[in-house]
């Protein structure tokens, strides 16, 4: 990706902070011209290899920059930690110290590299005693980002060197224009080339073609060897290529130098400019480390992505203190896009955040409507206050809107198929868009019915549509939204109105699957880079979220009709041009799970290819290098519970650690079998269901009865006609005949189990009490040797018993209080003996459930708040309990709260 350095401006969104999913993938939005700087290194590394056989002496160097020149050119978070193991591996021997020292702050890239002299370039300890030992912990995240600063700088210089060794080679011309452009700045020059020689024709390969981003000797003669540079009355200087205008061929750009230089009619002599290498791909890893502002954030993204283990020798990059409030995470971040400071770039910031500082940039606010005039000084509490208990989510809507539709429209549909269907095709699909309001009319709705992806029949939309209507009014009368109404008005306003906030010249966006079309179509307002300023992460087999029905497929239609047809219509007086369709990259590498998991996971994904084609998109299998054995199906004994069996046993043992640890989970289906399940183990295991396990991984994962808890009870039998298909069965088998219609919930149900079996690094068991209902599944595992089969008994419920420390259940806990998961996050806390953090997640539970009965009961509702409130002032939460005094309409208990802290603190430092 082009750009111009220091200048570009990022937003990277975070759906939930997660790490990447399996099976996912990646599309970017890429030019030709980051496809001709790859072409290009690959081009070079055959170049230097040919030279290399004259010099084998350097023939490691020329590796060295050959490999980073390929490497680097990934973007994704898993690249820049395998870049930085990879660095210390060369320069340090593999050899992680845990000297403490301080690392640069105030090193720009481009500039450094410029400066460099000839014997800078060829000092292999320019930059050594700097990068030979780095710390096996940091204490910050800007002392992590710092320690990769160095070795990039010295990783470049090493590339530079082996350009510089073979410069008589390299593609050189002379210059016919060189005039400085004033009205750009200092130290920029619009050039004229005359022809390119050594054009890497030798190679048979394209020629050279001059890219943003290359470095440039601009020399008075041809230089032969490196040494010439060093000749008495020699002039040349190193310059960076900023610009290429889009009319322009290679012979014809602006480039940046590390001073001033007379121009040519100045001094009359000739110029020659020689390409040595592209920056590009060092310079974009150079500005990711340099996250400057909102590092509390970039404290999560880290911590559950790019900090493992492995790349520190094992040692705690952050402090979990820095996880603690949720609702402090944001507090840093700009609440618009006017004027944001260069500081504060690149943003990382949710979703939710996302379409706040839209909302706060163009227009009248969405939330005006909502607020009370007499609290606008209040502003930023009422609306915290307001989406909390005024949004209706998913667990609203099945809490207080379902119970409240016609029974004869509900009792056979399903709660979460008909949020689905509201957000993500009504209101949020492809062709809502277009529609009037954004909403889909009912007509148009009910004709999705005959589209051939479609799993609904006409009387079902028809129900679906008018359960939609009781929905918006039951919504108006109350005084409640959902985000889809934010979005439909932001696109209302974007069209009618002038965006006058930061134009973005790079947007990442992770968990892609969890976002609707129309939330993924207001980054084409803030970002016109449509040619290489987008990439879109996710995973489709986890599209589990509620409301959201998702592939990549519709990305690329929605990216190319709504980006890139409607910016080259709008830069061509109206006259619609083709575009180049964005590109999909699968990352079919498993680095976290072993192949036993990774198997089963797959053998899922097929019967999602074979029964729902259209509805997933088609990837190669993943691979791992990590061998796992197969996950083991366990097998209670008759009439027993299996949950209470091993229990029962890890209860009975002398001297036993009672129940499991933090890293290990019980997953369930919903919320009636978790607290069933609770009756049982109490606080001895953590308790999730599968749709609040997303984006966590655990250790060990024991699923149980997913199937005896499964809506499609004895139609999971369909899966035989598959067996049947692939030789797994003979033709004496009875099977039922696939039918879309009739099994349309097979699809969410795999997808389900998709996710629940990749929750798991190492081990996973699955148990079942209604034998007969899983059956089916069980011998498709069995057939294909994907599962071990064990009988519960006393060592194997010994074995599932792993002990955890105090610092790791304390951990855990803070994991699930940015999860949201109070309930879980407060056991975590109790067992870690870790009396601040049980207090928080109990208070934010408490104010959870505060906002969720603040409709429907408020008397239980303002007792959870006045309960969280009081307990927010007790651990010095000043601004959270005040907000909910504030809720209670407590105004004047709400203003003495920062008073009371101080006092609370005062006293804790006189003990």
């Amino acid at each position: 990706m082009g750009g111009n350095g220091s200048s570009e401006k990022r937003v990277i969104t975070e759906n939930n902070l997660g790490s990447f999913g399996s099976s996912e993938v990646k599309m970017e939005a890429q030019s030709s011209s980051e496809e001709e700087v790859v072409a290009r290194n690959i081009r070079e590394v055959k170049r230097r290899n040919l030279r290399s056989k004259k010099k084998k002496s350097d023939e490691s160097e020329g590796k060295m920059g050959a490999q980073s020149s390929i490497e680097n050119r990934e973007i994704t978070r898993e690249k820049m930690g395998s870049y930085s193991s990879d660095a210390l591996e060369k320069k340090m021997g593999g050899d992680c110290s845990s000297e403490r020292r301080d690392f640069p702050t105030n090193l720009e890239f481009v500039p450094t590299v410029l400066s460099w002299s000839v014997e800078d370039i060829f000092n292999d300890n320019l930059y050594k005693d700097q990068v030979e030992k780095i710390p096996d912990s940091f204490e910050s995240t800007e002392q992590y980002f710092g320690s990769y600063l160095l070795p990039l700088l010295e990783e470049t210089r090493a590339e530079m060197r082996s350009s510089m060794e073979i410069i008589d080679t390299a593609p050189y011309a002379e210059v016919t224009y060189f005039k400085e452009a004033k009205l750009r700045g200092t130290s920029l020059y619009n050039v004229n080339v005359d022809s390119w020689r050594n054009r890497f024709s030798d190679l048979g390969r394209e020629p050279y073609k001059t890219l943003t981003g290359d470095v440039f000797l601009i020399v008075d003669a041809k230089p032969e060897t490196a040494s010439d540079l060093q000749g008495a009355g020699r002039t040349w200087t190193f310059a960076l290529v900023t610009n290429i205008s889009e009319d322009a061929a290679s012979d014809s750009f602006e480039v940046k130098a590390p001073k001033n230089i007379a121009s040519r009619d100045e001094k009359q002599k000739t110029l020659f400019v020689v390409y040595l290498m592209n920056l590009s791909s060092n310079r974009r890893i150079w500005d990711a480390l340099h996250l400057k502002g909102n590092l509390t954030i970039v404290k999560q993204v880290l911590h559950n992505v790019v900090i493992l283990p492995q790349f520190a020798c094992g040692g705690n990059y952050i402090r979990e203190s820095a996880l603690e409030d949720v609702a402090a995470q944001f507090k840093d971040i700009p609440d618009s896009f006017v004027d944001i400071l260069p500081k504060e770039y690149p943003l990382v910031i949710t979703l939710q955040k996302f379409l706040i500082m839209l909302d706060k940039t163009i227009g009248y606010s969405f939330f005006d409507k909502f607020l009370d005039a007499r609290k606008v000084e209040n502003a930023p509490v009422v609306l915290r206050n307001l989406i909390r208990t005024r949004e209706v989510n998913y667990e609203k809507f099945c809490l207080t809107y379902w119970p409240q539709f016609k029974a004869k429209l509900t009792k056979k549909l399903d709660s979460s198929r008909v949020f689905t269907e509201i957000m993500s095709h009504i209101k949020g699909g492809l062709r809502s868009g277009d529609s009037c309001y954004g909403i889909l009319s009912e007509e148009d709705y009910i004709s999705l019915s005959e589209c051939w992806i479609s799993t609904l029949s006409r009387q079902e939309r028809q129900m679906v549509y008018n359960i939609f209507q009781d929905y918006e009014k039951m919504k108006e009368r109350n005084r409640e939204f959902d985000m889809a109404d934010l979005v439909i008005d932001l696109h209302c306003r974007f069209q009618n109105e002038k965006y006058e906030g930061d134009m973005m010249d790079f947007v990442y966006i992770d968990e892609v699957q969890d976002l609707t079309m129309r939330q993924i179509a207001l980054f084409k307002y803030v970002c016109k880079n449509v040619n290489e300023g987008f990439v879109f992460c996710g995973d489709t087999a986890q599209t589990i979220a509620r409301g959201v029905d998702f592939r990549f497929e519709d990305i690329r239609c929605l990216f190319y009709n709504e980006f890139i047809l409607e910016s080259k219509c709008k830069t061509n007086d109206g006259k619609r041009e083709k575009g180049q369709i964005s590109k999909t990259f699968h990352l079919s590498q498993n680095f976290r799970t072993h192949d036993g998991v990774l198997r089963l996971a797959q053998s899922i994904i097929d019967l999602l290819y074979r029964f729902f084609p259209l509805f997933v998109d088609m990837l190669s299998p993943e691979t791992s290098l990590i061998y796992g054995q197969a996950p083991i199906w366990l097998e209670p004994e008759k009439e027993d519970n299996a949950i209470a069996t091993i229990f029962k046993f890890l209860g009975n043992e002398p001297g036993a650690m009672v129940g499991f640890g933090a890293e290990q989970v019980i997953l369930v289906r919903d919320d009636p079998s978790k607290n069933e399940i609770l009756k049982h183990v109490g606080k001895k295991a953590l308790v999730l269901t599968i749709m609040e396990c997303k984006g966590l991984e655990f250790q060990d994962v024991f699923l149980y009865n997913f199937f005896g808890s499964s809506p499609l009870k004895s139609q999971w039998r369909v899966i035989y006609e598959y067996m049947m298909e692939k030789g797994l069965l003979d033709a004496s088998w009875s099977c039922t005949s696939f039918s879309q219609e009739k099994h349309n919930i097979l699809c969410s149900e795999l997808k389900q189990l998709y996710v629940a079996i990749t929750r798991t690094r190492q081990r996973l068991w699955i148990c079942e009490n209604e034998e007969e209902l899983s059956n089916q599944v069980v011998d498709y595992w069995k057939k294909q040797r994907l599962v071990q089969v064990r009988k519960m008994d006393d060592s194997l419920a010994q074995a599932m018993q792993v002990a955890s420390s105090p610092e790791e259940w304390k951990s855990r806990g803070y994991k699930l209080l940015w999860q949201g998961n109070y309930m879980m996050a407060t056991i975590c806390f109790e067992r870690a003996h870790h009396t601040y953090g049980e207090k928080l997640a109990k208070a934010f539970g408490l104010r959870q459930d505060a906002d969720l009965l603040h409709g429907s009961d408020p008397e239980r509702a303002s007792l959870a708040r006045r309960q969280a409130a009081e307990i927010f002032s007790s651990i010095g939460k000043a601004e959270d309990a005040a907000d909910c005094f504030y809720m209670l309409h407590e105004y004047e208990k709400a203003g003495k709260i920062p008073l009371r802290i101080l006092v609370i603190i005062s006293n804790m430092i006189l003990r």
